[in-house]
């Protein structure tokens, strides 16, 4: 465990950040006193000096006690639409970056996270590690406010600001920090929202059942969220309708679906639309201030209004198609992406600890797998992730790897698509720099993008041995590398920083019965 402290003031330009190293089991300073549900003073929006209603929508701020801890996220909004035209490639458009930093209460709402204007930014702390999605916990100082309105957390000038980071060690092998729901029978639940204000009201035009029915098949649908996880992860991983209450209950969940009704305006965007949906469910399954992460389900998918707009910072744009907090537990879906399939498992990858696919400048570039691009199909595109995350999510048999820790004169491996139930599906080349305090570090997998059963769609490089790099850290990004055929042959100098060159060759490959060869060797003065 990591922990950082920072400091802003007037007097300075940036943080300044200490260092220093705890032992995982050593509790932060203070938690045992800390009250980690944010107990708040508030403030009546007539008048200040009178005590506030009960009714929180009356407050103008809250400051929450001083020590409540947060947990950081990453809100990486959407930004690659595709606009599936039938033929074999990528199609879309590229739509503005929407990503922001989110402090997550222990109730399970969700704030934005403002920093000091004489701090560095939110997305400058991310780059350099202070800040890591779903790893880092973030102990908030005195005059810490709370904007319910704007969904907004801000940090006050002149305090001390914690990070405490939970760093990957050796245990994760290369594999996503949700290592552990990536695996099993996971439980997800689906929040249609109806936004009420002034009269007005806004929802998705689906019906409980037909979004049931597209995330879930529950009434047939053939390709959704439950049928592609469990398909691409040979039944690894088990999506399965939230279910909660008692039967005649005046509240309860079924078929992984449930209404709720806000009156919160579009306008306020995604996060407070979320917030004060997870307040109805409080409110309607009687949880009090818990969250509904472990009680209710373990996933949640927001099916927000078609007209959801970005925020108040900018109440006339709308919200990206969809987005999540990275490693978490929430997904946000504007109007009908919900129930588009590639949008189902691209969001719920990001929760597992997935990062984009990348190939060149374009972070979305790689669309052999679902961590590219986005497609508005309602039956498909019927396609996996590629080499990188299926490896990062745990999904293939151990005895499905050849890893090679140092390239030798040659290493022969006959290479099999992974649809196929048995074989090697996947070259893993380990990176020999690792340690396990490395903030980030690649690897190198090679993997036959075999276009065939529930990976028949591939949008990239079908039936194809693909070349990629993958970073072992708390968001799982990859970078395709190269594309072969028979012949063909990728090399890379220098890598890993050995002096070495490193080839890989395909020698062979049989698209119509899913089995490749290749060879993986060093070559260069004085490597092995």
């Amino acid at each position: 465990m990591k922990t950082t402290t920072m400091t802003s003031a007037t007097t300075l330009n940036a943080f300044t950040i200490l260092f220093f190293l705890l032992a995982a089991s050593v509790c932060l300073p203070g938690t045992d006193a800390i009250n980690l549900r944010g107990m708040i003073v508030l403030k009546n929006k007539d008048n200040p000096g009178k005590a506030p209603d009960a009714d929180l929508s009356n407050a103008i701020q809250e400051e929450i006690v001083e020590g409540t801890v947060c947990s950081f996220y990453e809100q990486d909004g959407e930004t690659n639409l595709a606009i599936d035209t039938g033929l074999p490639g990528k199609q879309g458009e590229i739509l503005p970056d929407d990503s922001i930093c989110i402090c997550e209460l222990e109730n399970g709402k969700s704030y934005e996270l403002e920093l000091p204007s004489d701090s560095r930014s939110c997305k400058d702390l991310m780059n350099e590690g202070t800040f890591q999605t779903s790893a880092s916990k973030i102990t908030l100082p005195k005059g810490t406010l709370i904007d319910h309105k704007k969904a907004s957390v801000k940090i006050p000038k002149g305090q001390q600001l914690k990070v405490h980071n939970s760093k990957p060690n050796d245990l994760f092998h290369g594999r996503a920090l949700n290592y552990a729901l990536s695996v099993g029978s996971k439980s997800i639940l689906v929040v249609k929202v109806v936004a009420k204000n002034n009269g007005l009201i806004s929802a998705v035009t689906g019906s409980e059942t037909h979004l049931s029915d597209s995330v879930f098949g529950t009434y047939g649908d053939p390709v959704n969220l439950k049928s592609q996880y469990s398909k691409c992860s040979k039944s690894k991983f088990n999506v399965v309708p939230a279910e909660y209450g008692d039967q005649g209950a005046a509240n309860r969940i079924l078929n992984g679906i449930v209404t709720v009704e806000v009156d919160t305006d579009v306008s306020q965007g995604p996060n407070a639309l979320a917030d004060a949906a997870i307040g109805k469910l409080q409110q309607m399954f009687n949880l009090g201030s818990q969250s509904p992460r472990g009680i209710l389900t373990d996933f949640i998918l927001f099916a927000l209004p078609p007209d959801t707009k970005v925020g108040l910072s900018n109440p006339t744009k709308l919200m990206n198609t969809a987005f999540s907090d990275g490693g978490g537990w929430k997904s946000y879906f504007r109007g009908d992406f919900v129930t588009f399939p590639s949008f189902q498992m691209h969001e719920v990858g990001h929760l597992l600890g997935l990062g984009h696919a990348s190939e060149g400048d374009n972070a979305y570039g790689d669309a052999t797998g679902m961590m590219g691009p986005s497609y508005s199909l309602d039956d498909g595109p019927q396609m996996c992730f590629n080499g990188a995350h299926m490896h990062a999510l745990g999904w293939y048999a151990i005895n499905g790897i050849v890893e090679i820790n140092e390239p030798t004169t040659g290493t022969n491996v006959d290479l099999v698509g992974f649809p196929k139930a048995t074989g090697i599906t996947l070259i893993r080349i380990v990176n020999p720099s690792f340690t396990p305090t490395s903030s980030a570090y690649k690897d190198i997998y090679v993997q036959f993008n075999w276009a065939k059963d529930y990976n028949k769609d591939t949008k990239e490089a079908p039936n194809t041995v693909t070349v990629m790099g993958g970073l072992r850290n708390t968001n799982s990004w990859s970078f395709l590398y190269a594309k072969m055929l028979s012949g063909n042959v990728y090399a890379q100098t220098d890598f890993f920083a050995t002096g070495c060159s490193l080839e890989i060759k395909v020698n062979s490959l049989d698209a119509t019965n899913g089995v490749t060869n290749v060879t993986v060797k060093a070559a260069g003065t004085g490597c092995p």
